[in-house]
């Protein structure tokens, strides 16, 4: 990481907040907000996002992982415009999102187990098709190799992940 860079790391869980906090003791360029993607103002407005990040200058938004815990009903498609909309000249947009295509298809049981993980859990899970993870960057121009499953941009995926789930990551970076 860039030694000016400056990171404000967004999440809705109290617990993780506060052991974040604990973990960033002594870091002025880096603090977390607690709050929900969701409500993209609150976060975005929040003063610890305003005292870090200038909003005219070129940011990045990383929705890493996050939004197949976002559901169909909550809108994860205005999220991301509202989020991109938000970025001056210059900023990016940063997705990864899990799809049931890909290696997973392949492998029904993999999929139902994952299902059966996120059931008996606090978070649901909103695995979406490839056509469905396009529509999240409509009206975006994507940095090249575009939307693809994320072994595609030139690093290699950790080894210990097996084949059905890796194929199923799918990452894009837009540059407004």
């Amino acid at each position: 990481m860039h030694p000016d860079a400056r990171v404000v790391y967004v999440d809705n869980d109290p617990l993780v907040c506060a052991h974040a906090r604990a973990l960033m003791v002594d870091r002025e360029l880096v603090d977390i907000v607690e709050g929900d993607v969701r409500d993209v103002d609150g976060v975005l407005g929040h003063p610890t996002t305003r005292r870090l990040i200038d909003v005219d200058e070129p940011f990045a938004v990383l929705l890493v992982a996050l939004l197949h815990f976002v559901s169909d009903a909550d809108d994860p498609w205005g999220l991301v415009r509202r989020l991109y909309d938000a970025l001056p000249q210059g900023g990016y947009l940063v997705l990864s999102h899990v799809s049931h295509e890909g290696a997973l298809r392949r492998m029904p049981q993999v999929v139902r187990e994952n299902e059966q993980i996120y059931e008996n859990s606090n978070a649901s899970l909103f695995m979406r098709t490839v056509a469905d993870i396009t529509r999240l960057f409509d009206g975006m121009p994507l940095v090249e190799p575009g939307l693809v499953f994320v072994q595609e941009w030139g690093q290699e995926a950790p080894g210990n992940l097996p084949d059905a789930i890796r194929d199923a990551w799918l990452g894009g970076v837009a540059r407004k």
